[in-house]
Order: structure tokens, then C-alpha cells, then sequence
């Protein structure tokens, strides 16, 4: 089965949210951050 290519692009979303997450100390650091960045 092939990949859809929207899984890929969530996959590579996946991971920066994940690095964002592990580079900010608490949970509403790394939203705020995230919002910022309009990936919420």
C-alpha cells in the first residue's frame, strides 16, 4: 500500500510538535509556542 501523502506531512508535523514539546518545560509553553506558529 502506497503512503498517503498526507500522512507523510502529518508525520513531519508530528515530530516538530514532539520537538517543540520536549524543548519547552511545561505543557502551555510549548502550546503558546505552537500557537504562535499556527500549527493549532
Amino acid at each position: 500500500m502506497k503512503e498517503h501523502p498526507c500522512l507523510a506531512i502529518a508525520w513531519e508535523m508530528k515530530k516538530e510538535i514532539r520537538q517543540t514539546y520536549q524543548s519547552c518545560r511545561t505543557f502551555r509553553g510549548a502550546e503558546r509556542k505552537l500557537e504562535k506558529r499556527n500549527i493549532i
